[in-house]
């Protein structure tokens, strides 16, 4: 940052334009501004020159660009009309940064919400294939039982033909060899 000195007995200044005192939504920036002590008046308007501040940025573009001659003009938002075209500053400054901002906010929750998508589907699908265990199991479980059950019943089966095959071959009863 460069500081600069003036010298209020070097600088030539240019007499101020009165016609744009006359001009409807603007004043020019020197007759707005509030100074002490009063020989700095000359150093301000060294700075100032004939630049106009206007209520909203609609008058400022109008009186900096609309008619056969353009003058430097700022909003009260801060919109600065430079005479070479140059437009800066102001709430549409601070529109686009806070929509780009905005954006960034964007771009990262949509990744957020993929990320989290994506974990949510594998979540999901460890829950099937928990569910599908668990079905698996109940269903092993069950044939376990039936195995159990009908290995009973063979065992019984078997004693029960063993016990017919002796009474036929030997003409007794089945109960005597229960109790045998």
């Amino acid at each position: 940052m460069f500081c600069h000195l003036l010298s209020c007995f070097f600088l030539q200044v240019k007499p101020t334009d009165e016609k744009l005192r006359e001009l409807k939504g603007a004043k020019l920036v020197i007759d707005v501004i509030r100074y002490e002590p009063p020989h700095i008046k000359k150093a301000l308007q060294y700075a100032c020159g004939n630049a106009l501040v206007c209520d909203n940025v609609e008058d400022a573009r109008r009186i900096a660009f609309g008619g056969h001659q353009r003058h430097k003009t700022v909003a009260l938002d801060g919109t600065l009309f430079q005479k070479s075209g140059v437009i800066s500053g102001g709430a549409s400054d601070l529109k686009a940064k806070a929509r780009r901002w905005d954006e960034k906010a964007v771009d990262k929750l949509k990744e957020k919400k993929e990320r989290l998508t994506e974990e949510l589907k594998e979540q999901m699908k460890a829950k099937r294939k928990e569910a599908e265990l668990r079905q698996v199991q109940s269903q092993a479980h069950g044939l376990q039982m039936r195995l159990k059950y009908s290995q009973s019943d063979l065992e019984q089966t078997k004693t029960r033909h063993l016990a017919l095959n002796l009474q036929v071959g030997t003409g007794l009863s089945p109960v005597f060899f229960f109790f045998f």
